[in-house]
This record gives structure tokens, sequence and C-alpha cells, in this order.
């Protein structure tokens, strides 16, 4: 699951995700995601932090909360001390500054759903 206010974000990160034949959501409302996580099986999540509505750092804590298992990787611009703070209590989470090297992102996605799988 892809959640960023940014169309272009989601419609970059579908693309090069879908390459590798994983199934893609993408949400440009983090409340949309939240919704959906109530129902759905979720591998793992990329979301920016600074969204309207509800931020980055609140939809990990509640997706969280009902998934406490589910890998997460932050891609943002605005990631600093606080943000990491704020994430780190709900465990290993990776962090990536925008812009963001895409081949990076994608070996990072294809370590953690190998953890998954083990």
């Amino acid at each position: 699951m892809v959640v960023d206010d940014d169309p272009a974000i989601c419609a970059l990160l579908k693309r090069s995700l879908v390459n590798n034949k994983w199934e893609v959501n993408v949400f440009n409302s983090p409340q949309e995601a939240l919704e959906y996580g109530k129902n759905n099986r979720i591998d793992l999540m990329i979301t920016d932090i600074s969204m309207p509505q509800l931020t980055g750092t609140e939809l990990i804590s509640k997706i969280k909360a009902s998934k406490p298992d589910m890998p997460i990787i932050v891609i943002s611009s605005s990631i600093n001390d606080d943000v990491i703070e704020k994430t780190a209590k709900h465990g290993l989470i990776d962090y990536f500054r925008k812009p963001f090297d895409l081949i990076s992102l994608k070996n990072r996605v294809i370590a953690k759903l190998s953890l998954i799988s083990k």
C-alpha cells in the first residue's frame, strides 16, 4: 500500500512496484488508506509524513494498532529527529528522503517482503 497526497508519487511507485508483480493499492488520502486497512490484508506500507487531515505519523500509529508486524517505509522531504522519534516507537521503520532513489526503495521493499514470506 502506498499513501501519499501527491498523485505523481503514487503513480510512480505503483508503476515501479507493479513491475515486480506485486499488487499495489495507492491512496492520496490517509483516511481512505486507514479504512482500506481495516478490512484488507496489507503486507507493507509506504507512506509520506506530511499529509492533510491525518499525518503519516498518525496513520502509522493507527495502522500499527491492528497490524503491529506490518513493515513500513516512510518517504518524506520532512524527515527529522521528531518524526523518527514518533514513528520509531512502532517498530523498525525505514526512511527515505524525497527525492528518493527508486532502485534503493524497490530493493528495500524486496528485502522487507522477503522477510514476510519466510
